[in-house]
């Protein structure tokens, strides 16, 4: 049984690599129950699992992208204090640059039914490319709060403006899981041979 615990590694500036602000244009959703299993990486010196090195989907179920561009997918993670348990909401905030009919489909169903899980890719990779891709609702799921559509809003030219976060009734029991299969460029492999065809 394991120990809840304080500090226990020293945490420095890295002024090799340091920090990158922003996320990469493209976002990858998937349909939480449709994850078959994912394997950890046990970090020392805390011993804890944060890096998921291998990801499986049940059969004929895949990821799916969502096109973004100028930094229009903007996740981040906060602290939910509890009285008895600390918890964390993940959030994804991004833009869908389509009005199709097709696009409208997935989204009203997103909503309706969604319990998602989603992988970004940070501008960002730190050492040894740990940090380029994070996963996160991997837990609780995330479900959509926010649609909406400015048809002319400029800056947009009307995208839909849309919100992915863990549930109000539910937490995520720790920050989003970082993701690296291998190397930078075995985790790009994963993902696109997970892809919708």
């Amino acid at each position: 049984m394991s120990t809840c615990t304080g500090i226990t590694a020293s945490i420095l500036i890295n002024c090799d690599e340091p920090l990158v602000v922003g996320t990469k244009d493209n976002l990858y959703l998937i349909n939480r129950d449709e994850i078959d299993d994912i394997t950890f990486e046990t970090i020392l010196p805390t011993g804890l699992n944060r890096l998921v090195i291998s990801m499986t989907l049940l059969a004929s179920k895949y990821i799916y992208k969502i096109e973004g561009r100028n930094n229009s997918n903007e996740p981040s993670a906060t602290l939910r204090k509890g009285r008895y348990f600390d918890t964390y909401e993940h959030k994804v905030a991004f833009k869908v640059f389509d009005n199709g009919p097709e696009t409208k489909s997935q989204l009203e169903s997103m909503i309706q039914k969604g319990n998602l899980v989603a992988v970004i890719e940070n501008n960002y990779r730190g050492g040894g490319d740990t940090s380029a891709f994070e996963i996160y609702g991997f837990n609780a799921g995330l479900e959509i709060t926010e649609c909406s559509r400015v048809i002319n809003d400029n800056d947009t030219q009307g995208a839909y403006s849309l919100v992915l976060k863990t549930p109000e009734q539910q937490g995520e029991p720790h920050l989003p899981y970082s993701l690296l299969a291998g190397d930078y460029t075995g985790t790009k492999v994963m993902l696109n041979g997970l892809l919708t065809p």
